[in-house]
């Protein structure tokens, strides 16, 4: 976990242009979540408006400041789940259908059907 954290970078809302003073105050927050975790912040976005990226970013930091090493640890581990899953299932819509080598035919069983991939 500590090498998948180590790769994660600040995130930055969408507007972090017009929100110069709130993104400040975001990278102070974050340095003050490394200081006391010692790794940096995740938080999975996917599911959030736009819009609501930043306030939910900010409460996420405020929130999850007040825990204690270890339930920040377990949370942290399910955001990197969530991230991970998002960007899997992400690349996998991407990817052009797969075809059997017979028929010819698009074998979407095995995308379509699995539990980690909304369908």
């Amino acid at each position: 976990m500590s090498e998948a954290l180590a790769c994660e970078d600040l995130p930055v809302p969408p507007d972090a242009a017009a929100y110069a003073a709130a993104f400040t105050a975001l990278a102070a927050a974050h340095s003050a979540y490394e200081d006391r975790f010692g790794h940096a912040f995740v938080i999975c976005l996917d599911d959030i408006a736009p819009g609501e990226a930043l306030d939910h970013l900010l409460a996420g930091l405020r929130d999850r400041l007040g825990n204690d090493r270890e339930e920040e640890r377990v949370l942290a581990a399910e955001e990197l789940r969530r991230l991970a899953r998002g960007r899997i299932t992400r690349h996998i819509r991407n990817l052009p259908p797969a075809r059997s080598e017979n028929t010819g035919e698009a074998r979407r069983e095995s995308i379509g059907n699995s539990p980690y991939v909304p369908v």
